[in-house]
């Protein structure tokens, strides 16, 4: 990739090096490179959806949700079927406790795909203690998808033993 990005910088080619650059650094823990890869694609090409949802994924990491709610936010502005940005704009509003809109985006991101069993566990979650039996149906839906769905799982038989049902729960 390297070579690309020092044949012409501000090519597609280049950009598209960088970002891969950038998406191999986090691969690694590298966010420091990562960041500085993404934000010279973003330098290049403002609403790049590639470098804005790579520092969308490194803010989250580094817990800092509010830029990285921004970061989706623009994203999704030019690709609004991103389902990695629907994905952790919903896991950030999760995480600065905006309910309503962690549900929007995770029921977006099922619109785009529906057996996305992430979104469907995690849904569950947070509509398990107003709507019980919707969430049941989220668990149930995540786990015919991913068995091993850990969230999903724990979520049902959380659900199950709220309700008293102690042999399903087992």
């Amino acid at each position: 990739y390297q070579g690309v990005i020092e044949r012409s910088s501000r090519s597609p080619e280049s950009l598209e090096a960088r970002n891969r650059l950038g998406a191999l650094a986090m691969d690694k823990d590298d966010r420091a490179d990562a960041r500085a890869l993404f934000e010279a694609v973003l330098v290049e090409q403002p609403d790049n959806v590639g470098a804005l949802v790579g520092r969308g994924n490194i803010n989250y990491r580094d817990e800092r949700y509010a830029e990285a709610v921004s970061d989706f936010r623009a994203a999704l502005r030019k690709q609004p079927d991103n389902a990695i940005a629907l994905l952790y704009l919903a896991r950030s509003h999760d995480k600065l406790r905006d309910d309503s809109l962690a549900q929007d985006a995770y029921r977006r991101l099922l619109e785009v795909n529906p057996d996305n069993p992430d979104a469907l566990a995690e849904l569950g979650l947070l509509v398990r203690s107003t709507d019980p039996d919707q969430a049941l149906q989220y668990f149930e839906r995540a786990l015919a998808k991913d068995p091993g769905n850990a969230t999903a799982r724990t979520g049902l038989v959380g659900v199950l033993l709220a309700r008293g049902d102690l042999d399903q729960a087992e």
